[in-house]
């Protein structure tokens, strides 16, 4: 799990000119859900010990007290790599990056396999919030709507600096 958030804090360092240079179009953008189903995954396997693979003790989702931390902690990493962007030279601070970020930590709280406490019966909920990511990461690469300026210029006004 640490080594996932060094990897994701390095990443946000990069100068926007160089992230562009490797990830290009929204694919950038699309990465966010995949890291933070990866963050929840490894969150939930730190928190829960392994009683074997698919044991329904072992993959607490959504609806329990694990899920819940697993998703607030997913939130609050999202927020804290935002705002630590918004200082990297052509990087922004996006609301949408955190929302995906959020919901590729729901798709792994909800998605019915492996069983757990807690999760889905289907996997209809993992299909809209894959879609809902996607239009996402689409979303933010075709333009800054409104809601995603609003954390960057709360920042803005707490620091008195804006975005390079």
């Amino acid at each position: 799990m640490l080594a996932e958030l060094v990897t994701l804090w390095f990443l946000s360092a990069t100068e926007g000119h160089r992230i562009g240079e490797h990830l290009p179009g929204p694919s950038g953008n699309l990465m966010h859900a995949p890291a933070g189903g990866l963050l929840a995954a490894l969150l939930v396997r730190t928190a829960v010990p392994l009683r074997g693979w698919i044991s329904a003790e072992s993959w607490p989702g959504l609806r329990t007290r694990v899920g819940g931390w697993t998703l607030a902690a997913c939130f609050a990493w999202g927020v804290i790599d935002e705002v630590h962007q918004f200082h990297v030279l052509g990087r922004n601070c996006s609301v949408l990056d955190i929302c995906a970020d959020v919901l590729g930590a729901l798709l792994v709280l909800v998605s019915p396999w492996p069983a757990g406490l807690g999760r889905a019966t289907t996997w209809r909920p993992v299909i809209v919030l894959a879609l809902i990511a996607l239009g996402l990461g689409v979303l933010g690469w075709l333009g800054r709507p409104f809601p995603d300026r609003v954390l960057e210029d709360l920042v803005t006004a707490l620091t008195g600096s804006s975005s390079r």
